[in-house]
């Protein structure tokens, strides 16, 4: 595995391959078992949480894939809102995809109740009868995908006073593959044993069969499937855990730049620096993707 790789010679590798074609997989990292592009399907995970410990890569890894999104969408087929407590993504996700960004308590609750009144129009309302459901059209407009960074900072849930700052997108989460919805969420572990159950936010992302990415943490304290520990790791590595116990080992790619991705090309280097190996998904037919797809 290099030390680094940029996301651009990820994005133009992946883009010769068959699975490129559903503009929902997004590639964002390579994978250490073949290095080749590991992409989120996400019209079939449209979530996932990013785990791991200060200065493992988390944020850094949230501006990759949203910088990833712009590659494959225009804003009209993308939107994207960014939930940044910390202004730890100010700058790094810009341009006219970005629907809202908001760093205070109060912006992040508006910008939040915004969403979701706009997704909640998505689904069927109530009192249809069966046939009325089978002839509704499908809706129409952007994938919303929200990053959020620092989950652990927004108001939890249990206190005196207002609601969780995400209750409001709990339920859609669930209902993310029918309304065009995508979380990108990071946190510190914590006492992760006891916050990946009691997090009602956290509940609803394995509800939706949400991969978890998990960083550099502490392998005493996080289990990352079972019985099988979380990993000291370099920043930008990272154990991608699906729902059914699937592991891979990966790396997220880096901007080597800032100009944007979009519209950009790049020659892919065959080198010790990265090797891409295109190819067909292990296990699936062409065309199709998991969860830890790598190409």
């Amino acid at each position: 595995m290099p030390e680094r790789i940029p996301l651009t010679r990820i994005v133009t590798a992946y883009a010769g391959t068959a699975a490129a074609a559903d503009p929902l997989n997004i590639p964002f990292a390579i994978g250490e078992t073949a290095l080749q592009p590991v992409a989120l399907p996400a019209r079939l995970v449209p979530n996932m949480l990013v785990m791991g410990r200060q200065l493992c890569g988390k944020t850094t890894t949230l501006a990759t894939f949203g910088q990833a999104v712009l590659s494959r969408f225009g804003p009209e087929q993308a939107q994207i809102t960014i939930l940044d407590p910390k202004t730890s993504l100010i700058g790094k996700v810009v341009g006219p995809h970005v629907r809202a960004y908001a760093y205070t308590a109060d912006d992040i609750d508006r910008v939040i109740a915004e969403l979701a009144a706009l997704l909640r129009d998505r689904l069927p309302p109530a009192g249809l009868t069966q046939q009325e459901l089978l002839q509704r059209s499908a809706w129409r407009g952007a994938h919303h995908f929200v990053l959020l960074d620092d989950e652990q900072e927004l108001r939890p849930h249990g206190g005196i006073g207002k609601p969780a700052a995400t209750a409001p997108l709990w339920g859609l989460i669930e209902r993310s593959r029918e309304i065009g919805l995508h979380v990108i969420a990071s946190r510190l572990p914590g006492n992760w044993a006891g916050v990946s159950v009691m997090n009602p936010f956290l509940q609803r992302l394995t509800a939706s069969r949400s991969p978890t990415l998990f960083m550099d943490n502490d392998p005493t304290n996080v289990k990352v499937f079972g019985r099988i520990s979380a990993q000291q790791l370099p920043p930008g590595r990272g154990l991608l855990v699906t729902s059914d116990g699937e592991i891979e080992g990966v790396l997220v790619g880096a901007r080597r730049d800032r100009r944007p991705l979009v519209g950009r090309r790049s020659g892919v280097s065959t080198g010790d620096e990265g090797r891409l190996r295109l190819g067909q998904f292990r296990g699936t037919r062409p065309g199709e993707a998991r969860c830890r797809c790598w190409m």
